[in-house]
């Protein structure tokens, strides 16, 4: 499976605190990761975040 793939069924098993505590760590937001971007996706679907952000 390709690496964003596991990175997004990894956010996807995560809870809101944790994707939160995860989001909350990230300090180059114009240059994610996989996974970062991953998170950031997953609170966008789950309503946690606006896809503005």
């Amino acid at each position: 499976m390709e690496d964003h793939l596991k990175a997004a069924a990894l956010a996807a098993d995560m809870s809101d605190d944790e994707l939160m505590t995860t989001w909350a760590t990230v300090t180059d937001r114009a240059s994610l990761t996989n996974e970062q971007q991953a998170v950031m996706d997953e609170m966008i679907i789950r309503g946690l975040m606006s896809d503005e952000t």
